[in-house]
């Protein structure tokens, strides 16, 4: 008699396990998104709106954003400083746009108010109403309307479910894939009963969208999670933790409460400085230091359809306006350059108007 042979690989067990590993997936699908699909429906629906925002808060600020060249701007190294002693609340900060038809924005915290250069009229800050319009839907989005402790940890934990639906529901699709590779493609309008129609688009669709959303919702993270987002993508990008802070340069650059930030700087070197180490065309920001602290250079291009909003970094002395540090972008490590554009990435914003538009219908 021929002695029997055991390979050690049963089928038939391999593929019942296989099936109850998909029946698994599939409940995790079902029930994940029955217990947390109204909130990604409110966190979808709240960030189409937030998309809008910049281009429509550019359209409805104009008037105070555009302005007309008028021979020669004004020496900013006298105006700034006027307006410094002018101002109810102290600014900030400044930023010079690239273009000579748009004004001066001078920050004081997260609000901004606008100067033309060439006539050194204050001309107001953004259109108030359509701001509160948007403060509204980014609540919704970041608390559901609620206090920041307890909406972060409640839209943080939908955002995880949220990923596990889609790679979940990634692997459902690559199963009707294989079986009707055009059918998971494609969508079919001709004698389709409704049941069929609904289950088709969110497979045909939740496929097409998939990519931007699961990259909406991983970077969303880094807001419900931050210390842990931080220290993950330095493990995964970096092979290692991130370094740690410097206290000692922290503790010189925080500014005391009662100081007044320092606006009477050498602008002109400031930014013939920022052109000479960065050579292109873009918006150079400046912070006012308080007491001994470096002036904090940031110049970022001015992004169009197909560009990444970079900031590439510089400190400067306030009183001479000699170079200090540079830190350009591109010398950056791969997760300190993620976690510098995490704000672009997750807005949409990385790529320009080719990702916004990417983002909003897949939103």
């Amino acid at each position: 008699a021929r002695p029997s042979v055991r390979l050690g690989f049963n089928v038939s067990a391999h593929r019942s396990n296989f099936f109850m590993f998909s029946r698994f997936f599939h409940q995790v699908h079902l029930w994940l998104g029955l217990l947390t699909g109204g909130i990604a429906f409110l966190l979808c629906l709240s960030g189409t709106v937030l998309v809008a925002q910049i281009p429509i808060e550019h359209w409805v600020n104009q008037s105070v954003q555009q302005v007309l060249p008028q021979g020669e701007a004004q020496d900013i190294n006298t105006l700034i400083p006027k307006l410094q002693a002018e101002a109810s609340i102290p600014y900030t900060g400044v930023t010079f746009p690239a273009f000579p038809t748009e004004a001066l924005v001078l920050q004081q915290g997260r609000s901004q108010t606008y100067v033309n250069p060439y006539t050194g009229e204050v001309l107001g800050g953004i259109h108030q109403p359509t701001r509160d319009f948007f403060m509204f839907w980014f609540r919704l989005h970041r608390w559901l309307l609620l206090d920041s402790d307890t909406g972060r940890p409640i839209t943080g934990a939908a955002t995880v479910a949220f990923l596990m639906i889609s790679f979940t529901g990634l692997w459902l699709w690559g199963l009707k894939a294989r079986k009707k590779p055009g059918r998971s493609l494609r969508l079919r309008f001709k004698k389709v009963r409704w049941r069929r129609m609904n289950y088709d688009l969110h497979l045909v669709l939740g496929f097409y969208a998939l990519i931007p959303l699961v990259v909406m919702a991983w970077s969303g993270l880094f807001w419900s999670y931050r210390q842990p987002f931080i220290y993950s993508t330095h493990l995964i990008f970096n092979g290692a933790s991130p370094p740690p802070a410097d206290k000692s340069s922290t503790q010189e650059k925080k500014p005391a409460r009662e100081a007044v930030p320092l606006a009477d700087l050498p602008y002109t070197q400031l930014l013939a400085l920022a052109q000479q180490q960065y050579d292109y065309v873009g918006d150079v920001s400046l912070k006012f230091p308080t007491g001994t602290a470096p002036v904090q250079i940031t110049k970022t291009p001015r992004s169009h359809f197909w560009s990444m909003p970079v900031r590439d970094r510089l400190e400067a002395d306030a009183q001479t306006g000699a170079l200090r540090k540079i830190e350009p972008f591109k010398d950056l490590s791969a997760a300190e350059k993620i976690l510098g554009l995490i704000k672009a990435i997750h807005m949409g914003t990385i790529f320009g108007g080719v990702s916004l538009w990417l983002y909003f219908f897949a939103a």
